[in-house]
């Protein structure tokens, strides 16, 4: 098979099943809007829709300004600083108006980081031997408990602020660095497209108050997507392999953070076999030397961490009690598809990891059969829309991922605001799903964001096929292992983006030949 036919056969086949899955998305996020839009209040719906006419306007600044306007280079500067201030004002604003007393993973996590006892909290020590992946987050975490103690920073609280700061410090990080490499992969349209995306949709959100992986993850992405554009651009070899080898280890790291980082990796392994046929046999030895680089690299990263994983002074983990990979595929399969308290109690029950293996085993042939083939079909659809439909990326829906603000009083005008959006009193002072009948414009920014991804699927460049390769491996993790909630959708936000910014390139120059 000739290269053209391969790359034709596999982009072919990506495609197709990228279509179903977004088409599917799509109709979910749609079906949302429409509640969304029942519960909005009065002035949500005015915003949106002058939201969406200034948007309009940008973009066809953007990609059609006569070539007077394009030298305006004082009133973009001044635009630019303009934005950046907002951003960091508003950031910080939600750091301080949400951070607050948490529930589940990030409880845990943080509590350890902090040397906080877990005993008075019915939390178990024994989670980190059940989700031994979770580890990596508590080591950096407790590095920077130390850091603040060092500053004179000693309260729990005061991790929580800082955790928070960081996160959208490696937000807006993440954004600059996805420009820059997108730039190079494509082009400064689709570059300024994608990172406008990534702003609205996640730098401005509440999601990088929680002190947990989501936005580690989110970051790695950017930078695996960074290291490569810098591979791909420079002409030295000398640079290329340092280039991979840094790769490598940011691959490993990222392995130990959030496992599903390998995609990216699987992801570039097969965009490179389908390249092969085109690389010349005088580079093959080069290529030998890239390969391996990347290999003891993430090699060397992986060992380094898992050793450390088992042989440290923070916290005992016991290999026996690990979760198999198979119980997560059976939590799965049952109710929305995500978590599932009656699974992991009955895996706690069961003492050999042999026997939990059959356990898990035998539920998922006991859950297919129950569902059947149309059935479990169905399960799927509609745990597709789950992972993927909600453009809040499961802000308050995580079942007590965040309750009340450290901070009850004593907090600004803005501060005031955003709590009024993104939190609703109750029982207690809990994250709001629905952000207080303002979710209406950002559901339309994500429905816009899966409909211009849609559009980038028909590009046949080996370059694009690596992205799409990377959202169609997560999206199909999500579907047949825990998913049911679009919050692990924000670890391939960056792939998604990169290809909804191809999207609106290609919509912006379909317009420009009409």
């Amino acid at each position: 098979m000739t290269k053209n036919k391969l790359e034709r056969v596999s982009n072919f086949v990506i495609s197709i099943l990228l279509y179903s899955l977004i088409v599917i998305s799509i109709m979910g996020g749609s079906a949302a809007l429409v509640d969304d839009l029942k519960t909005s209040t009065n002035h949500t719906v005015a915003l949106a829709i002058l939201v969406t006419m200034i948007g309009i306007i940008c973009f066809l600044v953007k990609f059609n300004a006569p070539s007077k306007l394009k030298k305006i280079k004082n009133l973009k500067r001044l635009l630019l600083i303009l934005i950046v201030v907002i951003t960091i004002t508003w950031q910080f604003n939600l750091v301080f108006a949400l951070s607050g007393r948490m529930g589940w993973d990030p409880a845990i996590t943080s509590y350890v980081s902090t040397n906080r006892s877990l005993l008075h909290t019915g939390l178990s020590y024994d989670y980190f031997s059940y989700y031994p992946n979770n580890f990596l987050i508590v080591a950096v975490g407790r590095l920077f408990w130390k850091f603040l103690n060092l500053i004179g920073y000693t309260n729990y609280s005061n991790f929580v602020f800082g955790s928070g700061i960081v996160n959208y410090i490696l937000i807006d990080f993440s954004i600059l660095l996805l420009y820059s490499a997108i730039k190079i992969f494509f082009n400064q349209r689709i570059a300024f497209a994608s990172s406008s995306i990534s702003l609205i949709m996640i730098g401005l959100s509440p999601v990088n108050v929680i002190p947990y992986t989501d936005t580690f993850a989110y970051f790695i992405g950017v930078v695996l997507i960074y290291l490569l554009s810098k591979f791909l651009e420079t002409e030295s070899k000398k640079n290329k392999i340092i280039f991979m080898t840094f790769l490598g280890v940011i691959a490993g790291f990222g392995y130990y953070i959030k496992p599903t980082t390998l995609i990216f990796t699987i992801a570039l392994g097969l965009v490179a076999v389908v390249n092969l046929i085109n690389i010349k046999r005088k580079d093959w030895k080069f290529l030998a030397i890239v390969v391996i680089a990347f290999g003891s690299s993430f090699i060397s990263t992986s060992f380094i961490i898992k050793s450390f994983q088992y042989d440290n002074n923070i916290i005992k983990i016991d290999k026996r009690k690990t979760f198999p990979v198979n119980h997560f595929i059976a939590m799965g399969m049952e109710g929305s598809g995500g978590y599932s308290s009656y699974d992991v109690i009955e895996n706690i029950k069961i003492k050999n990891p042999v026997d939990r293996r059959k356990f898990n085993s035998d539920l998922i042939k006991k859950r297919l059969k129950e569902k059947g083939t149309l059935g479990y079909l169905k399960f799927l659809v509609i745990k597709q829309i789950n992972n993927t439909a909600n453009g809040t990326f499961g802000w308050g829906l995580e079942g007590g991922y965040l309750y009340s603000p450290f901070k009850e009083k004593s907090v600004s005008s803005l501060q005031k605001i955003q709590r009024k959006i993104f939190m609703t009193k109750g029982r207690r002072n809990e994250a709001s799903p629905n952000w207080n009948g303002h979710k209406l414009l950002i559901q339309m920014i994500w429905v816009s964001v899966l409909f211009s991804t849609m559009l980038s699927l028909r590009s046949e460049e080996l370059r694009v096929q690596l992205f799409k390769l990377c959202v169609l491996g997560g999206l199909i993790f999500l579907l047949f292992f825990e998913g049911g909630r679009s919050r692990y959708l924000i670890q391939f936000l960056p792939f998604f983006f990169t290809l909804s910014g191809i999207g609106i390139e290609k919509m912006m120059y379909l317009r420009s030949k009409n």
